[in-house]
């Protein structure tokens, strides 16, 4: 028997649904009872956003004599939220309610039905929520987003500018769908019965074909779904057409060596989306050899006069029957042409037509063909382009400066201004809290002893908001509380007077780290939000893609430092991605971490051993789980190796670093580690690096000049003294930069000399230069 309980859950369900179906205005009241009887709150209210940052209350409840809320209501982190949703309109995101006072256990989201329309729904729990309490919860905000969406029409409204309709695609794809697996199944039966081996082999071919092409119409209803229920946002880049259909036509050709394809196209560049078109072209390319039965098909494009890219492929096969034609690109229409073509090809590629603005026309005349007419720009793109790409390189990186005295702050501006960082200077917590908030910053520097406000609460304020936990604070102060100031969450902390150096080495560091790039993949949207969130959240930039088979396009021409992706998906699966990503040589070292829901997947996991570096499963990881790892794993980037380690390590030139100074020592890792250098030893004086070389060959040695123990010069000298490092380069490393150091390097033994701070590019074309001789002697 259904528990009672189960039974007044669903029954309240449909009471939500049919309220919000009847645009009910008593629907937000009803969910706040539905919500406090649910998870057994003191208190929840509903709002919803009328003008920017400003929500209006649509209904509360409340079991607390002390709760309290004012009828409008803003967000602190707004601009943050707003920003972290920008690529995904479907969103439930947590945010953080201005309020006068605190209230325990409490939570806000902040809740998107379209990209103009926000509810805010907010809840008081007598007790903290485990994660199960908490999964829950999400799942029961997103069936109350639905329910939103249908109080506010948009659903209706939506389905009214939809290319497909609704019903009548479903019902026709469904009974496509059907009729091959029906076709499946009669051939079974026959085969079953059939005593001749010859016609059961016969039935097993077609068996297969109907299988892989019901294979083929589920992923390819997926991908329509996918395209119909989110918003498309996608970027233009110039394209060669010529050596796009050049690609095309080599890579259908190496699937199948029958085929012939001849083309005649015009060497125009234009702009469009890539993807989308590369994705057109090849599936139109099979589609017209498979439904002409031809082993040729020819390929014409020009540019029209109106800006129109107008693509033709015809085959010089006798053609299909004018009344099929009418509605060939609606479901399962293709398949009275060819078996072999999914049920759902031609719609998918009229659907990516659509979202090109663009039509398609099937042809019969003398030859039959497919005519393709997709708006494109030309090169008068070229002109604005520039200007914007310049002005990306110039973009410089910020700093937020929180200091009283004008002098010490002009001071500092010019300092920094030198290495290219843009300073902002603020004198008051307040406004620094809000532009932490909704700006990028390298690094915030706090003056811990101005005179207007207590700068360690306001040091504790930006560590316990999430969404300003990870913006690095490097603290100025005049007497040094190293312990209490490393407790409150600074990175580092500088005695006055300042090292301006020190300074630049330590925003270098943290600029590196910031600027890691992480791809995530994941077929399901929401859990790519979440990822994409964690990321963010995290400090770093994010390359996101939901459908596997577009990755490597996506990411050949990018640096990538992490990856995050999951095991089941469809098409190519995570198993077949992580492996394709791996086989290439600028991705062979990416670290790759699996995050995944799917339950039986431990065996296959050694079809991709050594190829991952961690394993998170959806269940039972947490966001701040998640956004750890993800820490972590881009800190791993600044970690050397232990000598020991590197011994028997054969992989790449063995380099060692002598450097006392923490943030070098980081910078220089990170940017070896980064370049393919794997086997980095760092030691913190010349005594170190002098037994190290005692011990082991190295390849390549980076010497700091001013260090404790023994300084650079005795180490540089003692270390061209032993059997075999006559010739093994050193580079120096010094912060002093004064005539003639250079010279007093040479001197004292080293090949080379650079000034610190370091210049990343020289850097790393010394270390290229001076691994390479040595590789080749």
């Amino acid at each position: 028997m259904v528990n009672n309980l189960k039974l007044d859950f669903i029954e309240s369900i449909n009471i939500l649904e049919s309220l919000a179906r009847k645009n009910s205005i008593s629907l937000p009241a009803e969910i706040c009872r539905f919500l406090l009887n649910e998870f057994k709150l003191s208190s929840t209210f509903v709002a919803e956003e009328i003008s920017k940052n400003e929500f209006k209350i649509l209904g509360s409840i409340s079991n607390s004599d002390e709760f309290s809320i004012k009828s409008i209501l803003n967000l602190s982190n707004y601009d943050s939220v707003i920003e972290n949703s920008k690529y995904e309109n479907d969103l439930i995101s947590e945010c953080i309610i201005s309020t006068d006072r605190k209230y325990e256990n409490f939570e806000s989201y902040l809740i998107f039905i379209s990209e103009d329309k926000k509810i805010l729904i907010a809840m008081q729990h007598k007790a903290i929520l485990d994660k199960n309490e908490k999964t829950q919860q999400i799942q029961l905000l997103r069936f109350l987003q639905n329910i939103f969406k249908i109080w506010k029409n948009l659903e209706n409204s939506q389905s009214t500018n939809q290319s497909v309709n609704s019903i009548d695609f479903l019902d026709k794809t469904i009974k496509g769908i059907v009729k091959e697996i029906r076709t499946i199944s009669g051939l079974l039966t026959l085969a079953k019965e059939e005593n001749s081996s010859n016609n059961v082999e016969s039935y097993l071919d077609e068996m297969k074909v109907n299988y892989q092409t019901t294979l083929k119409s589920c992923t390819d209803l997926i991908e329509l779904i996918s395209l119909e229920s989110n918003e498309q946002k996608f970027s233009e880049s110039k394209i060669e057409v010529s050596e796009l259909i050049n690609t095309i036509s080599n890579r259908i050709k190496s699937e199948n060596a029958d085929f012939k394809i001849q083309s005649e196209v015009a060497s125009n560049k234009i702009y469009t989306n890539k993807e989308h078109l590369e994705y057109i072209i090849s599936n139109s390319v099979k589609l017209m050899l498979n439904i002409s039965k031809s082993n040729t098909v020819k390929v014409n494009s020009d540019i029209s006069l109106d800006n129109k890219l107008r693509i033709r492929i015809s085959t010089n096969s006798s053609g299909i029957p004018t009344n099929k034609l009418e509605n060939l690109s609606s479901p399962f229409e293709i398949k009275e042409l060819s078996k072999f073509e999914s049920g759902l090809s031609l719609t998918l590629i009229a659907k990516y037509i659509e979202l090109l603005n663009g039509n398609l026309k099937f042809v019969n005349d003398k030859e039959f063909s497919l005519n393709i007419q997709i708006p494109i720009k030309i090169n008068e793109k070229v002109s604005e382009e520039i200007p914007k790409q310049i002005t990306e390189l110039l973009k410089k990186d910020k700093i937020l400066v929180i200091e009283s005295d004008n002098e010490s702050s002009k001071l500092l501006k010019n300092h920094l201004n030198r290495w290219n960082y843009e300073t902002e200077i603020v004198n008051t917590g307040n406004i620094a809290l809000n532009l932490v908030k909704d700006n990028k910053y390298v690094a915030v520097i706090l003056n811990i002893d101005q005179e207007n406000e207590n700068s360690l609460e306001l040091l504790q304020k930006l560590k316990n908001s999430k969404s300003t936990r990870n913006t690095p604070v490097i603290v100025f102060t005049v007497e040094p509380e190293k312990e209490k100031i490393y407790l409150m969450g600074a990175v580092e902390y500088l005695v006055k007077p300042i090292n301006y150096n020190n300074l630049v080495e330590i925003l270098t560091s943290y600029k590196l780290r910031r600027n890691s790039t992480v791809l995530c993949v994941d077929d399901d949207q929401p859990t790519l939000n979440l990822l994409k969130q964690a990321v963010q959240t995290a400090g770093f930039n994010v390359v996101s893609e939901h459908r596997p088979e577009l990755v490597m396009d996506l990411i050949l021409e990018k640096e990538l430092d992490l990856a995050i992706i999951d095991l089941e998906m469809p098409k190519i699966n995570g198993f077949d991605l992580i492996k394709l990503v791996k086989s290439h040589d600028k991705f062979s070292k990416l670290p790759i971490i699996i995050y995944t829901g799917k339950e039986d997947y431990h065996d296959d996991l050694q079809k991709i051993d050594g190829m991952f570096v961690d394993l998170l499963e959806k269940k039972s990881t947490s966001f701040n789980e998640l956004e750890n790892t993800i820490m972590n794993m881009i800190k791993s980037y600044e970690q050397p190796n232990i000598a020991k380690e590197t011994q028997d390590n054969s992989n790449g030139p063995k380099i060692l670093m002598a450097e006392d100074y923490k943030h070098s020592q980081i910078i220089v890792t990170r940017l070896l580690k980064k370049s393919g250098f794997e086997n980095v030893i760092v030691v913190e004086n010349g005594e170190e690096a002098l037994n190290i070389c005692e011990h082991d060959k190295i390849d390549l040695i980076l010497m700091d000049m001013q260090m404790p123990v023994m300084n650079g010069f005795e180490a540089t000298g003692k270390i061209r003294e032993l059997e075999g490092y006559a010739d093994t380069p050193i580079i120096a490393l010094t912060a002093f930069a004064m005539k003639g150091d250079r010279e007093k390097c040479l001197e004292a033994g080293a090949t080379d000399y650079i000034p610190k701070p370091i210049d990343s590019k020289e850097f790393i074309e010394k270390v290229k230069y001076y691994t390479q001789v040595e590789a080749k002697v």
